[in-house]
Order: structure tokens, then C-alpha cells, then sequence
């Protein structure tokens, strides 16, 4: 009698050590707090979740809008896996062969829920109207993705929302968070702290642009100056557009005034080109929006977020040149100047120029300057600047590395940093007499490069001088001030 008490026990235990995750075919739910309901993959019909673990098909739905769910994935070495918590929305979770779970925010308030709110008393409160939520803490590969952007994660703390404005991504925790959005335009890496906001047009704005997202990263931190805890707040706004414009207009809207900008267009991802800008909420705490123009033409309405500090006044900064790691590697030779032709649409204050490099199978070090030069007629003309020397060792990482503008203050010109019109310019770098110890990418660009000889140890020569042109857009930039000054 005892053996066939005992046999059904050992039966069971066995049959619920057995419900493991399977990669990319199945995950294990188990609720944790509050009403968890699943719909299986195919089922139509939601089911009360228990404490017990139970495993479901990759495909179905979860509904945390009232409780909180574990989810068990596999991992991609046999017998791991990997685990999160979530709450606060309803997700269909799907699992690659790679190991990244995905969670896919559905249900909530309706779209058209913005539009009806935007018509009422209310309108000014439209943009933050939240849809949908999901409060985020994991362990493993997850990714979690609204209506225009997703978040990835290798173990962190986050929160995904889409609102009347757009998608919103936070890091609440001590790990990165990689965001993007769903069409690849932009992305962002969040440090702990940071919120990001994307909004997608997929069609675009006629007859302007065939696609759009726009981008607001907001950075709020806290830091110890003289015994006293003092709060910091910058703002970033991007535009990745397919257009056949070669520069957008940012509108910023501030307490006090609004302000417009004009940004070139750079090379992007996904066939989109880019404008970035870094600003400080220099008109004091309170209510900003930004706006991006292509022309005359306004891409949606305007983006909105508080600032909870002021900060002193500093221009707005963006970049010309090329900012993508290049799909083609090579590296320094001796004694040249080597520069790519790039166009200004505003004054600028430039800062640094941007490069970069990583090491070759060759052992030393290697020196280089940036450089920047006039256009002569297409081809580069008289020197305008030059950096501060920057060496670079066959032991240093693969990087992004900054050449910094030397200052020298006037009375016309106090920041003393080099001051360029607007215009075409030809920005690049003269490297040292030991080569090849500096490896760069770049792209392969009809045409798109100057170069020629130059002894390091003389300077770079004024004006630049007979040169060779060749097709290789280095991965370089420039990073300068815009107006208003």
C-alpha cells in the first residue's frame, strides 16, 4: 500500500521537473502578484495564471495589466536559461534561434484615444497620455518593443510605454540598454537614468520625406560640487529621414522664446540620413518642445518634455561628416593628409574632429592631427585649422578618438574656438612618418577623398596643395556649435 501512495508523488514531481523552456518553441510563465491571464498561441481565449510555472507556446499573450508574470526563456547553451519580471501591460512574447526573447506591447487604450483627448479641454495633457506600459527587470537576452521603437537588454531594469507622443524607453537600474526603432533609423544606448522617446512616420510627409523618426534623449543626473548635491539636465534631439534634403530645421520651444537651427543631413543607417543636436535647457526649468523641419514643412507636431533644472547658456552642438563605423578597414599611411569634402549650412564653432581608429598587425605608435580646409573650386584650398596631436599606440582599443581644436580668445571671438561660414569645407587628418600603426574604416565613395604628401614634422602645408583624389569616406567628423551664440 505505501508503494502505490508513494509512486504517484515521484510521478508528478518527475513530470513537473520536465516542463522546461524549449529555444524559440516554448517559454514558462508563473504569476507573481496581482490577476496574470495568458492566451495560448491559437486559443482565443484568456486563462487565470496560477503560482505554478506553465509553460506556454512562443506566440501567445500575456496580460500584466493588473499583476506581475516571471518568464523563463532557454537560453542558447543547452540546459540554461534565462528569466525576467514583468508588469503593468499586455506583451505577445516570441523567442528567436539567437536566445533574444521579445515581448510586444498590445491591448491597452487605443490609438485613437490621443486624437479624441487632443479635441477635448484636455488637449494640452494629450501628449503624455499613456497607452500601454510594461515595467520591465530581467536577467538574460530580452527585448521589448512598442509601436515605433524596442529596447534591448542583457540584464537591467526598464520601462517601455507608448503615449500620444510616441515610444518611450527608460533605464531605471545600473545596465545599458540599447534602443532602437523598429525601421532602424535611429538608435540609442541608455545609461542608468536616461529616457528616450521616438515617434516613426512609415510613409513619411509628402512631399519632403518618404520616412521619418524623430528622437528625444533626455539626461538627468546629480553630482557632489563642494559638499553640495547639484542636479544636471542636457536634451538630444535627432531626425532620421529618407529625403532627398541635404539639411533639416530644429525648432526649439522653450519657456521663454523659441529658437530655430539649421542641421545638415549625414550619412545614416537603413538608407535614412541623420541630423543629431545637443542642447542645454538654457531658458530655465520648465516646458520645452522641439520641432523638425524638412524645408517649409513641419514633420508632425511638435514633441514636449519638462526640464526639471536650468542650465547656463551653451549653444546647441551637432556634427558634420561621416559617424558610422565604415563597412571597409585600412590604415595610415606616413607622411599624408587625407580629407573628405563635407558642406556647412550655418556658422559654426567647431570643437574637435572625431576619428575613428583601431590597431593593425602593425606594433608602435603613430601621431596624427585633424585638419580642415577651404574649398577651391572642388578641391581643398586654403588650411583654415588644425588639432591638437593625438598619438595613437598599436596597444589602444578600437574607438572613437577626439582631436581636439586648440582655443586662442580674441576680443571678436572670446570662446576662441575655430569660427567656419557657412560653406564647403574639407575635413580630415595628417598623419606621423610611422605607418600603418593607425588602422581606420571608411566606405567605399566614388571620388570621395583628397590626398597627398605631407612631412608630418613641417605641418600641414598652406594652401593644401597638388593632390590625388581617391573613394574612401573615412569614419570621421566634425563636432561643432550651431547658432544662436
Amino acid at each position: 500500500m505505501t508503494l502505490l501512495v508513494i509512486l504517484p508523488i515521484a510521478s508528478t514531481a518527475l513530470a513537473q521537473a520536465k516542463v522546461v523552456p524549449v529555444l524559440a518553441r516554448s517559454v514558462l510563465v508563473r504569476r507573481v502578484s496581482g490577476v496574470v491571464r495568458v492566451e495560448p498561441r491559437g486559443s482565443h481565449v484568456f486563462r487565470v495564471l496560477s503560482d505554478a510555472r506553465r509553460s506556454i507556446p512562443v506566440g501567445s499573450t500575456v496580460d500584466t495589466t493588473h499583476g506581475k508574470v516571471e518568464l523563463v526563456t532557454a537560453a542558447t547553451t543547452p540546459g540554461a536559461t534565462q528569466y525576467g519580471f514583468f508588469n503593468g501591460a499586455e506583451f505577445v512574447v516570441t523567442q528567436a534561434p539567437s536566445g533574444f526573447a521579445t515581448l510586444d506591447l498590445v491591448g491597452g487604450e487605443a490609438d485613437a484615444a490621443c486624437g479624441r483627448l487632443a479635441d477635448t479641454a484636455h488637449a494640452s495633457s494629450a501628449s503624455s497620455r499613456v497607452l500601454r506600459l510594461l515595467h520591465a527587470s530581467a536577467h538574460g537576452r530580452f527585448t521589448t518593443r512598442g509601436h515605433y521603437a524596442a529596447a534591448t537588454v542583457l540584464g537591467t531594469q526598464w520601462t517601455t510605454s507608448d503615449t500620444c507622443q510616441g515610444t518611450s524607453i527608460g533605464d531605471q537600474s545600473d545596465g545599458d540598454v540599447a534602443t532602437r526603432t523598429n525601421n532602424g533609423a535611429l538608435n540609442n544606448s541608455l545609461r542608468p537614468g536616461q529616457q528616450v522617446l521616438y515617434r516613426c512616420a512609415v510613409h513619411g510627409q509628402r512631399p519632403v520625406s518618404r520616412a521619418y523618426c524623430i528622437v528625444i534623449l533626455l539626461t538627468a543626473s546629480t553630482s557632489i560640487t563642494n559638499g553640495k548635491r547639484v542636479r544636471f539636465f542636457e536634451f538630444s534631439s535627432g531626425l532620421g529621414t529618407k529625403s532627398a534634403q541635404t539639411t533639416a530645421r530644429l525648432c526649439v520651444h522653450g519657456p521663454k522664446r523659441e529658437f530655430c537651427s539649421r542641421y545638415p543631413l549625414v550619412a545614416g543607417t537603413s538608407g535614412f540620413k541623420i541630423a543629431l543636436s545637443l542642447c542645454l535647457p538654457a531658458q530655465g526649468p520648465g516646458n520645452y518642445s522641439v520641432t523638425w523641419r524638412l524645408g517649409s514643412v513641419s514633420l508632425g507636431a511638435p514633441l514636449s518634455f519638462r526640464a526639471p533644472v536650468g542650465e547656463p547658456f551653451t549653444p546647441c552642438r551637432t556634427l558634420q561628416g561621416n559617424p558610422l563605423v565604415g563597412s571597409s578597414l585600412g590604415s595610415l599611411g606616413s607622411d599624408v593628409k587625407i580629407v573628405n569634402r563635407y558642406s556647412l549650412p550655418t556658422f559654426a564653432h567647431g570643437l574637435d574632429i572625431r576619428i575613428f581608429l583601431l590597431p593593425t598587425v602593425i606594433a608602435g605608435q603613430q601621431v596624427l592631427e585633424g585638419v580642415v580646409y577651404g574649398d577651391a573650386g572642388g578641391a581643398p584650398g586654403a588650411l583654415l585649422g588644425s588639432t591638437q596631436q593625438l598619438t595613437y599606440r598599436s596597444s589602444d582599443s578600437p574607438g572613437w578618438y577626439f582631436l581636439d581644436f586648440p582655443r586662442h580668445p580674441t576680443p571678436t571671438n572670446p570662446s576662441g574656438l575655430l569660427q567656419l561660414n557657412p560653406g564647403n569645407y574639407w575635413i580630415g587628418v595628417i598623419s606621423g612618418d610611422t605607418a600603418g600603426v593607425a588602422g581606420v574604416a571608411y566606405d567605399p565613395v566614388s571620388r570621395a577623398d583628397n590626398s597627398n604628401q605631407n612631412p608630418f614634422a613641417e605641418g600641414p602645408t598652406n594652401p593644401f596643395g597638388p593632390s590625388i583624389a581617391g573613394d574612401e569616406r573615412l569614419s570621421l567628423y566634425v563636432d561643432y556649435f550651431v547658432p544662436p551664440f
